[in-house]
């Protein structure tokens, strides 16, 4: 699993390994339960990711500093945990740079950034804007705690088997 290490800027043309590079973004407090689901999520796709062309990195909160990543990559994906929904509900979307709030529009350099808004600043900064999807999964506890809800435990299963196809289908279509 990587950390949140900033990586060199972006090249000013993306190679041929960067053309098939996916990152998978985990987010969440793993200290207050169901917050922490990416946390779990990532370590169960560890071991069945094709890290050649695939890399995954677990983060408290998102910041500015993961743009740089995003630009070295043609495809990311942002896992996180939901508070509202019907806990265990996974929702998946995609994202561009044209949608979002105002306030996710213009970059931002807050303690805490939305996905939107990193991909925003990875097209500002490195003239970049890789396919972006987010997936959440509903929570249902969000006390102190390392376990998961039985409810949101019992979806992690389907959820990696998702993601797992979603980045072998991405390195298929690139």
């Amino acid at each position: 699993m990587g950390n949140s290490s900033t990586k060199s800027a972006a090249p000013d043309a993306i190679d041929s390994r960067v053309a098939k590079r996916t990152l998978i973004i985990c987010y969440g407090n793993p200290l207050r339960s169901d917050d922490g689901l990416a946390w779990h999520v990532a370590r169960h796709l560890e071991s069945r990711l094709d890290k050649t062309n695939t890399e995954l990195e677990c983060h408290h909160q998102l910041a500015p500093e993961i743009a740089a990543a995003m630009g070295q990559s043609s495809r990311v994906l942002f896992v996180d945990a939901a508070a509202e929904g019907s806990p265990g509900d996974i929702c998946w979307s995609s994202i561009s740079v044209d949608e979002g709030s105002a306030t996710d529009r213009a970059p931002n350099f807050t303690h805490q950034s939305s996905p939107h808004s990193l991909l925003t600043l990875c097209k500002t900064l490195y003239g970049v804007a890789p396919e972006t999807a987010v997936v959440t999964v509903a929570g249902e506890c969000f006390e102190l705690g390392e376990s998961l809800s039985e409810t949101v435990e019992a979806g992690l299963g389907g959820l990696e088997e998702k993601i797992v196809a979603w980045t072998r289908n991405s390195l298929s279509n690139h």
